[in-house]
């Protein structure tokens, strides 16, 4: 085995930031430096003298000699790796993805190859992650799109595309007031420009304008892009067209405030978000007053205690249920009375999670009907239960019976 004895080429190859691996024409390695012990976890002494195919994975051991002679035939520098899956083997038989630039070095006592060799493998990993970051922001729905500072569009998604109707070749490069009615520009300027400052980010609702120039309500959620060094140059904006669930809202609104009965919707903490005019009306609160107050400031004191887990047990099997028919449930109202109520219950599938509607009916005038019925299907049975009093006698007591105190 031929040995490197100048010191200069030597002191080179350890300062190299790479693994370096020296190979003579017969293939056998001469010199490491420590970036190729450490990186391969061999001690150079064990390195020196095996074949370079020591280095080399399994599958590409019976190829790798070929690829020798062919580059030894023409050396030259040349960069091996970059756009293709060349990879390393340690000592204990792992492997992993490396790109290797060789040149040929002429030490005087011969020609020999040297392979700079580097792993890749946090860069594969960033590169595929990039790619499926790529792949998703290309893929949503929002519209995803980058400003320079100048508040220049530099990027733009499919997403956008279909929400504000511009093509990505049509809007690059452009200025992004073409996506505002006039009268928010100077309002979103200023947040831009204190984005641009580095304070963090910010979501806002704000209407925008279609290439139709029709209007759109969307939710804008705007970042700072910062460089290695920490300096802003860019901005990132995702916008979430909500004009659907806006229509959507008024419509559910209208229905709500339509509904015969009074109507509150509770999300999923308990709390009041919604209720309608009937609402107000039967219970004596104004809406700004029950909205996110506990779903229990309607619940009589007694059965207070017990309403959440009542609560969580509609919340685990959702479904259309009428609650208080043949039962004696009561709410209460801001004045502290309480009336007999019968409640029906459903789900209601939201973006801010699943919303309980209750449907609240005052039915005071139908138990009083049916505990009158109850007392004149009694005072009958009494009646029924005396074939043989005189009628004058019957006639007194059904008297007597009317007159009694309930």
């Amino acid at each position: 085995m031929r040995q490197i004895t100048d010191p200069i080429i030597a002191g080179l190859l350890e300062a190299a930031p790479d693994a370096m691996v020296c190979v003579d024409s017969g293939g056998q390695i001469v010199l490491v430096n420590a970036q190729a012990e450490r990186l391969f976890g061999y001690p150079r002494e064990e390195l020196a003298g095996q074949p370079v195919e020591i280095l080399v994975p399994d599958a590409a051991k019976a190829g790798h000699p070929a690829l020798r002679a062919g580059y030894a035939a023409t050396p030259r520098p040349r960069l091996m790796g970059a756009g293709l899956d060349l990879s390393g083997r340690r000592r204990d038989g792992t492997t992993f993805p490396a790109e290797i630039a060789l040149s040929a070095l002429d030490t005087g006592q011969g020609i020999l190859v040297t392979a700079a060799i580097r792993d890749v493998t946090q860069q594969r990993q960033a590169a595929l992650a990039q790619a499926r970051l790529a792949s998703i922001i290309q893929s949503s729905r929002d519209a995803v799109f980058s400003l320079d500072l100048d508040g220049l569009v530099t990027f733009w998604n499919s997403g956008a595309e279909r929400i504000y109707g511009y093509t990505a070749a049509e809007i690059v490069g452009r200025h992004s007031d073409l996506l505002l009615p006039d009268e928010q520009r100077s309002d979103v300027h200023i947040i831009m420009a204190t984005l641009a400052l580095g304070v963090g980010m910010n979501e806002y609702q704000a209407q925008g304008v279609r290439k139709d120039g029709t209007a759109i309500t969307v939710i804008v959620t705007l970042a700072s892009i910062a460089d290695k060094t920490g300096t802003i140059t860019e901005l990132s904006a995702v916008v979430r067209d909500i004009s659907a669930e806006q229509r959507a809202g008024v419509r559910f609104r209208g229905l709500l405030e339509a509904a015969p009965d009074a109507t509150v919707c509770v999300d999923e903490s308990g709390r009041i978000v919604l209720v309608n005019a009937q609402a107000e009306r039967l219970f004596g609160y104004p809406r700004e007053e029950l909205t996110g107050q506990p779903v229990e400031i309607l619940v009589p004191d007694a059965a207070k205690a017990g309403h959440p887990a009542l609560r969580a047990g509609y919340a685990a099997a959702p479904r259309p249920r009428l609650i208080g028919a043949g039962l004696d449930l009561s709410a209460r109202r801001r004045d502290g009375t309480t009336f007999p109520a019968e409640i029906t219950l459903s789900a209601l599938d939201t973006d801010q999670g699943t919303l309980v509607s209750a449907a609240v009916r005052d039915v005071t005038q139908q138990r009083q009907a049916r505990d009158n019925l109850r007392r004149i299907n009694q005072n009958l049975a009494i009646l029924l239960l005396l074939p043989r009093a005189r009628p004058a006698d019957a006639t007194a007591l059904a008297g007597r019976i009317q007159r009694r105190p309930d």
